[in-house]
């Protein structure tokens, strides 16, 4: 597992920025830093760096034509993604704890259960 240093990821954050602002798609800016779409969200959570307005949403009027306030619908869906990422991570790290944890409890517990 390769580690990056603080001053790297300030760095890729900065790129994925300036990415998404040409309107590149989330997986291309993952793919051109060299890490998963999981690291990046991760990254953005340890600092506190929000993710970035999707180039849709910023093109978006702040009126549609019923009048509904498209604004607050956008700042809405930003919210509930990262909500939705913050409970992807925490997945992500129970199954590695659960795939740490051994299925035995002991030796001993192993023969009974082939006894039986």
């Amino acid at each position: 597992m390769k580690r990056h240093s603080p001053a790297e990821i300030s760095m890729a954050l900065g790129q994925a920025h300036e990415m998404v602002r040409r309107g590149q798609s989330q997986t291309a800016i993952c793919k051109a830093l060299g890490i998963s779409v999981m690291t990046l969200h991760r990254w953005r959570k340890e600092h506190d760096d929000p993710p970035s307005v999707s180039v849709i949403e910023e093109t978006l009027p702040i009126r549609n034509q019923n009048g509904v306030q498209v604004e607050s619908l956008v700042l809405e869906n930003q919210r509930l993604r990262k909500i939705v990422t913050d409970l992807l991570l925490e997945k992500a790290k129970m199954e590695e704890v659960f795939a740490q944890k051994p299925k035995w409890k002991s030796d001993k517990t192993r023969e009974e259960t082939r006894r039986s």
